[in-house]
């Protein structure tokens, strides 16, 4: 039977999407089905298969997917267990697109505190001294930022990199050489065993044990993640068939990794890490073969074009945008690798030698060695700043990004059925004339990636923790109403950006901030100054005009060219559907030394449906707009209230309820927050009221949905993990 190792893997794979039942019933049928499907067609391509071997096809077949099923369940049944459940509720996402924290700690096996702290250390705990030690001539040896970068690339510890140069790297599509996998280990490992076999100082036996040995060390002692550990299990498969005599195939070794790996850890399967390192080398035997006999750039490019065709809707499905000249940057940063590799280990060994030989006295040749160090170093720092010009350069020009979405499930299986009928249909010797159809049914298939937001109108409160940010949605318009939290700076690009990016929103009509306080406006000016979304317009309250609380935004929002506007009370704004108006909102020089009181006050109509936004504004604010709109019905039949400042004592009074009569209220704020928010006599007056409460604390990012006369509200937390 051909590809008997592939047929296994994707078997094995069909169990553990099955046993884990995390997808769906439609979605692990799908998966299922496609599976046998492959596997049959793989099947059928072998013509001179019996009765006999065909019984013991299905055989094999039923018992690995039963393997696979069973390891699953076993671990589902111990991450769902009370006192693991307990442990991934602190770390869950609560939002769209939200990096789930508590997912990945399932693909790594971690139920508990302690384990979590253990994995940024190596898993063995001897070779814990030794990556100090390394970590310690780096930084001696090297500026803070390319130690950071190097400590990355040679002992995968990433804690100490510069936040903006792995941005920079993401964003260009390069990131994965920040991770340690084939390219380091092959490096490495094979180098050992030339060395061995060139000095003649070792037989092969020893050379292929040694290096082997060496590899599972060094796998070890960068923190052995998955991509490491498949790396380094293919060259110890590629050591030994050279022993055996046999023709090293990277597809085999590739599924017989994947084999090891996923019966180790089932839930590894949906690590996008490991995706994106089976993926690569996926799409490089792909390559293989297409354009034997061309150029080496034609055949590096398509090496670089069939890796990002295989790894598309896992950068899609986890990121949310595709960096469109990564196929060509890699070309360029690839090779360059080797030598920013061996720099950084002539750079260690020097300086590991250097040290020792200056604890031993010899203080003129350690010296000496030092300088070596520096000087090893050269030429990997020059590569590493030119990958960052490269970066940030491919980021400028036109469609850099291009913004997918999350893609459905559906979208993804469609996907890959397509794709694996494209290279099939067209990578045969008789089809050679043809290729050039592949990359353009690439491009069509990518459209499958593409996410389709619902053009039904919906606003949604994200769960920023303290703070307030609401998203507007109708049609092909959106608008945000203030994004920021107390206390954490970095809300823009963890919540606020892939919320908008997951739903495939690029440009926003317009950014509305209430006020200027930080929990408010701190992850706006991410997203001003820092993010691949844009605004057309921005709007700040009236006090904006003087106030110098406000400059920063001006000035993030001053490079794009957008729209400024004021806002003042009586100001009207159409949004697709939405009807806003301003019915509140502090005079220009009023309320200078309290932030709150600047706030305004929008009231969002869609239909029967009426929302209104309070900002963090006080008691005595709303008893001036129960004053101005005594003999109006503009407070008549609010559906949903904003509860103003978090649900503070200070806002949110009786007389203002009782006024306004809303039928729901959403509190937004931090569980177990300083500031005691929301307030035991706010949460009474509002349930004397039967006011339901919607909690973001709580329920995570919470959508409300016009449906004529009535709303439909959906809650994130509720989701299948």
């Amino acid at each position: 039977m051909n590809r008997p190792l592939l047929t296994a893997a994707i078997t094995l794979l069909a169990g553990v999407v099955a046993g884990a039942g995390i997808s769906g019933p439609p979605v692990t049928a799908a998966v299922i089905t496609l599976c046998m499907a492959v596997c049959i067609r793989m099947y059928t391509e072998s013509r001179d298969l019996d009765q006999g071997t065909l019984l013991f096809f299905i055989t094999s077949w039923v018992l690995i997917f039963a393997a696979g099923f069973f390891r699953a369940r076993s671990d589902t049944a111990v991450f769902q267990a009370a006192e693991a459940a307990g442990f991934y509720e602190k770390y869950r996402a609560t939002n769209p697109g939200e990096f789930d924290y508590a997912f990945y700690l399932k693909t790594m096996g971690v139920t508990d505190e302690a384990a979590r702290e253990a994995m940024k250390e190596p898993p063995v705990k001897a070779l814990i001294p030794v990556r100090q030690f390394f970590a310690g001539i780096l930084e001696q040896n090297l500026s803070e930022h390319d130690s950071g970068i190097w400590k990355a690339m040679l002992l995968g510890d990433k804690t100490a990199m510069d936040d903006t140069v792995k941005d920079l790297y993401q964003a260009g599509g390069i990131a994965h050489l920040l991770a340690v996998s084939g390219l380091h280990i092959s490096l490495i490992g094979m180098g050992i065993y030339r060395f061995l076999r060139k000095s003649r100082k070792a037989g092969q036996d020893a050379s292929i044990a040694a290096a082997s040995f060496l590899t599972a060390v060094y796998v070890l002692l960068t923190g052995a993640s998955g991509s490491a550990v498949r790396a380094g299990l293919m060259l110890v498969i590629n050591l030994f068939s050279r022993k055996a005599g046999r023709t090293y195939d990277p597809l085999s070794a590739l599924c017989l990794s994947f084999i090891v790996l996923v019966l180790y850890r089932p839930y590894y399967v949906f690590q996008s890490g490991f995706q994106l390192s089976f993926g690569a080398i996926l799409g490089i035997v792909l390559s293989s073969g297409l354009y034997d006999g061309k150029s080496v750039p034609v055949q590096s490019l398509s090496s670089s074009f069939c890796v990002s065709a295989v790894t598309l809707p896992v950068i899609a499905a986890n990121y949310y945008a595709f960096p469109l000249f990564s196929v060509l940057l890699n070309l360029a940063v690839i090779p360059l690798m080797t030598v920013v590799m061996v720099s950084g280990l002539l750079t260690l060994a020097a300086g590991s030698v250097s040290q020792a030989l200056a604890g031993a006295g010899a203080m003129a040749v350690s010296g000496i060695l030092g300088k070596i160090s520096l000087l090893s170093a050269a030429p990997g720092h020059y590569i590493l700043k030119f990958y960052e010009v490269l970066c940030d350069f491919s980021l400028k020009l036109p469609f850099s990004r291009i913004i997918t979405g999350k893609p459905s499930d559906a979208g993804v299986i469609c996907y890959y059925l397509f794709l694996y009928v494209l290279f099939k249909a067209f990578s045969g010797e008789k089809e050679k004339h043809t290729r050039w159809l592949i990359p353009v049914g690439v491009c069509l298939l990518s459209l499958f990636l593409v996410h389709r937001e619902p053009s039904s109108a919906y606003i949604t409160a994200v769960n920023v923790g303290q703070g307030d940010c609401f998203h507007i949605h109708s049609g092909s318009h959106d608008m945000l109403i203030d994004g920021g939290a107390s206390g954490y700076d970095s809300v823009g690009e963890n919540i606020i950006e892939p919320y908008l990016l997951s739903k495939g929103i690029g440009e926003l009509d317009a950014i509305v901030v209430s006020h200027a306080d930080s929990d408010h406006t701190n992850g706006i000016r991410y997203l001003l100054r820092n993010s691949v979304i844009r605004s057309h317009t921005l709007i700040l309250p009236a006090s904006a005009m003087s106030s110098d609380k406000y400059d920063d935004l001006k000035d993030a929002f001053s490079a794009s060219g957008g729209n400024l506007q004021y806002l003042e009370t009586g100001d009207v704004f159409v949004l697709g559907g939405f009807y806003l108006e301003c019915l509140y909102c502090a005079p220009d020089g009023t309320q200078k030394d309290d932030t709150n009181r600047q706030s305004s006050v929008i009231l969002a109509e869609y239909g029967d449906f009426r929302m209104l936004f309070t900002g963090d504004i006080t008691k005595e604010d709303e008893r001036i707009l129960l004053s101005r709109y005594a003999d109006s019905e503009k407070l008549d039949g609010i559906t949903v209230l904003k509860a103003a400042h978090h649900g503070s004592k200070t806002a949110t009074g009786d007389a203002f309820i009782s006024r306004i009569r809303p039928a729901y209220a959403v509190l937004s704020y931090r569980k177990n927050n300083i500031f005691g928010h929301p307030h035991a006599e706010t949460l009474e007056s509002l349930e004397q009221y039967s006011v339901t409460m919607l909690k973001t604390a709580e329920l995570g990012a919470i959508t409300l949905i016009p449906q004529g006369t009535g709303l439909t509200v959906r809650v994130f937390k509720n989701r299948s993990p």
